[in-house]
């Protein structure tokens, strides 16, 4: 490729052609860009710096100009074509020079490597295996809140607090193993069967077979929370007295002095308000049919119907 002979202000621009005498990163290349003459710089530093020039400052600006002008974000921009420099006043021309003399070395980017351990924020008052409520102190298997703080599935019976046992449902609402004991469709303790059935811890006095209260022994014998009347052996029916003392409340209608055996009835008068399954001891529930809420539930899956919330 053969070039006019630039005007003298140009000519320490222009190097004699590479051949093997000269270093590759010093030697200046002449290209070609839209059929016109163009001199570009390496992209690497030419050649090691001790200090900076006299003229670094005006040599970084320039540097800056010449990436503006030839759109190049490379630390050693392409010079412009040589039309371009014929048509620079002589301050220009001379900063070029001085430039190609002594070329701006390529901005140094530090390497800052990420940190060894991540700067999230941790809860240094947790404590492992329990829940994450700090006022609880309930074990937990895995990393996270116990039931009672909504750390596990809830009921999908609407207004439900309690956890799922098993098929969505918690064992109040028909969820989780039922006893195997025919006819029972209460919740399994051990060996497939409820406590009246022989399922749970039963007591420990020869020839018992009650369900454990407490101790290891049924009430009759001893177990569970006893009454804090001296000398009183029954068990505590509510708060810390037996049924007798006042631990147990009353039927509530009118001039009743019996117990509540459940729902706020005595014996005599939830006769007719129990759940129509026979075995069933419940209160039946008001647009249940006259079941109480499991059973209806039981009642509906079996017919097809819709169960009552």
């Amino acid at each position: 490729m053969t070039l006019a002979a630039p005007p003298a202000f140009a000519r320490p621009l222009l190097l004699p052609p590479l051949t093997s005498t000269l270093s590759p990163s010093i030697a200046h290349q002449m290209k070609r860009h839209d059929n016109e003459p163009r001199l570009v710089t390496p992209l690497r530093t030419p050649f090691p710096y001790d200090a900076p020039s006299p003229n670094f400052a005006s040599q970084q600006c320039l540097h800056e100009r010449l990436a503006l002008h030839d759109g190049s974000n490379y630390a050693s921009p392409r010079l412009p074509p040589a039309s371009w420099l014929l048509q620079q006043t002589e301050p220009v021309k001379a900063e070029v020079a001085l430039y190609m003399a002594h070329p701006v070395p390529p901005p140094v980017f530090a390497y800052s490597p990420p940190p060894a351990v991540s700067p999230t924020h941790t809860d240094t008052e947790e404590v492992r295996g329990e829940c994450l409520d700090s006022q609880c102190h309930q074990a937990v298997k895995h990393r996270g809140y116990c039931k009672l703080h909504g750390g596990a599935r809830r009921c999908d019976v609407p207004g439900c607090p309690k956890g799922v046992q098993g098929g969505n449902l918690c064992i109040g609402h028909g969820g989780g193993k039922r006893c195997r004991f025919p006819g029972c469709s209460k919740a399994t303790q051990s060996q497939g069967l409820c406590k009246a059935h022989g399922g749970g811890v039963r007591c420990k006095f020869d020839g018992c077979n009650k369900s454990s209260q407490g101790g290891g022994f049924c009430r009759r014998h001893g177990g569970g929370k006893r009454c804090s009347v001296d000398g009183c052996p029954r068990g505590a029916q509510r708060g810390s007295t037996c049924a007798q003392h006042g631990g147990k409340a009353k039927c509530m209608v009118d001039g009743c002095v019996r117990a509540d055996r459940g729902g706020g009835y005595c014996e005599v008068h939830r006769k007719d308000k129990v759940c129509r399954q026979g075995y069933c001891n419940r209160l039946a529930r008001i647009k249940c049919e006259g079941y109480c809420t499991q059973h209806h539930r039981e009642y509906c899956i079996a017919n097809g119907s819709p169960a009552s919330r």
